[in-house]
C-alpha cells in the first residue's frame, strides 16, 4: 500500500479501511530534505499497531514527533531512523 501526504483525508482512517485491521505492522516514511514532519509523522506513527515498527528516512526534514508519555509506552512502537 502506498499513500502520499498530499492525499485527502485522515491517514489513520485510510489505514483502517485498507487493512480492515487496527493498524499497520510497519511503515516507511521517506520525507525528504525541506519537508516538514510536524503533525503528519505523529499521525503516521499512530497508524501503526501495537508492537509495530516505523522507519523514518532522509533526516533533513523539519518538525517534530509529539506523543504523550502514556501513549508512547502503551503503543509500544519502535521508531527507527536511516539517512
Amino acid at each position: 500500500m502506498v499513500r502520499s501526504s498530499e492525499d485527502e483525508g485522515s491517514i489513520t482512517d485510510w489505514v483502517e479501511n485498507e487493512t480492515n485491521s487496527p493498524g499497520l505492522d510497519a511503515m516507511y516514511d521517506c520525507l525528504s530534505n525541506g519537508g516538514n514532519a510536524s503533525g503528519t509523522d505523529t499521525e503516521l506513527i499512530r497508524a501503526i499497531k501495537v508492537g509495530g515498527r516505523t522507519i523514518l528516512a532522509a533526516g533533513g526534514a523539519d518538525g517534530g514527533i509529539v506523543q504523550k508519555y502514556a501513549e508512547a509506552i502503551s503503543h509500544d512502537v519502535a521508531v527507527l531512523g536511516t539517512i
